[in-house]
């Protein structure tokens, strides 16, 4: 009975060995591939204030685009005060363990004192006191990413003719009276942060003529290949939107970044080979095929495996069959037979 007993602990012990061996290997798989999280805000619908009409557009283009590289994603488009703190505090509960956190915001952002605050579309700020309670500090949202992820990027697509900025808010413990200022101030990251302005400090976005800035245009077109990383990218950004702005525009980087990190984990999708049609005729590919060193020609063929004749052999052959080849393998053989 002890030596049955001994055995079945032995059997259960190396299972248990098994089974801990490849949890491990699996999450040493994962951990490899990264974790990557992101929140992606859009506030567009403002309800005191002109609206905004691309920040939802924007919103939902850059959450595509990083849900196709294997971000967790949480949308927030046109929220409110307390919608945007249930966002932000479920962004903040899947940051631990992140290699990479993303921040993206497009809508109205106010700069006062300093510090930085994004704009809910319920926020009136018609009262000095009203920037504590209606908005939400961009500098607590980079906090809770430095706190729990690796590497931290922030893209701030704001201060589209910042509606607020004749405006004066209470502050600091002495609740001094502090004017808003015109666009956002730097925001001082940690190694190992990115933060991208659609605008240089102290100037205003545009919001674009098309469905999205031009901002985050750019962001979309040059971010999200595998052979860019996001710094580089960025500098193409700037360029872009320079030019489609006239001059008027100009992008800001701050960067602490120590290693290069990438957006795309995906390959890039090679080109399609130009081929040449199923529908082009013999004479047509007579033409196109030579540049490859490939004849192309009628082709008789005969009965049997090998049996190969020409033009004038056919009569004589009642089971042979002629073939147009209408397209060729850019690489390899081609065999033909009658079975």
């Amino acid at each position: 009975m002890q030596n049955h007993f001994q055995a079945w602990a032995r059997v259960a012990l190396l299972r248990a060995l098994v089974c801990l061996l490849c949890f491990t290997a699996w999450g040493g798989a994962a951990w490899a591939a990264g974790k990557r999280v992101a929140l992606v805000v859009g506030n567009g619908a403002y309800q005191s204030v002109a609206a905004l009409p691309n920040p939802k557009h924007d919103a939902e283009l850059v959450s595509r685009a990083l849900r196709k590289q294997g971000f967790e994603v949480v949308t927030a488009i046109d929220l409110n005060r307390f919608e945007l703190e249930k966002s932000v505090e479920r962004f903040a509960r899947a940051l631990n363990g992140a290699d990479i956190s993303l921040f993206y915001y497009s809508g109205h952002g106010v700069e006062v004192g300093g510090e930085n605050h994004i704009v809910p579309i319920d926020a009136t700020l018609d009262e000095p006191q009203d920037l504590e309670t209606q908005t939400f500090s961009l500098q607590t949202i980079m906090l809770q990413m430095q706190a729990r992820s690796q590497a931290q990027l922030i893209y701030l697509d704001a201060c589209r003719n910042n509606p607020f900025d004749d405006r004066k808010f209470l502050i600091g413990l002495e609740d001094d009276e502090t004017p808003a200022g015109k666009g956002l101030a730097e925001l001082k990251g940690n190694i190992g942060s990115l933060i991208a302005y659609a605008a240089a400090p102290g100037q205003v976005a545009l919001d674009g003529k098309g469905d999205n800035s031009p901002f985050t245009e750019a962001v979309i077109k040059h971010s999200f290949s595998s052979k860019v990383d996001v710094q580089n990218a960025l500098m193409k950004v700037t360029e872009e939107v320079w030019q489609a702005t006239n001059n008027e525009q100009r992008p800001w980087i701050n960067s602490t970044l120590v290693k290069p990190v990438f957006l795309s984990v995906l390959p890039d999708k090679p080109a399609a080979p130009d081929l040449p049609a199923m529908t082009k005729t013999l004479e047509e590919l007579q033409q196109i095929e030579p540049s490859r060193q490939v004849q192309v020609a009628e082709v008789t063929i005969g009965a049997g495996k090998l049996s190969v004749f020409d033009a004038e052999h056919v009569a004589a052959l009642p089971d042979a069959k002629a073939y147009k080849l209408m397209q060729l393998p850019l690489t390899g053989s081609l065999f033909l037979n009658s079975e």
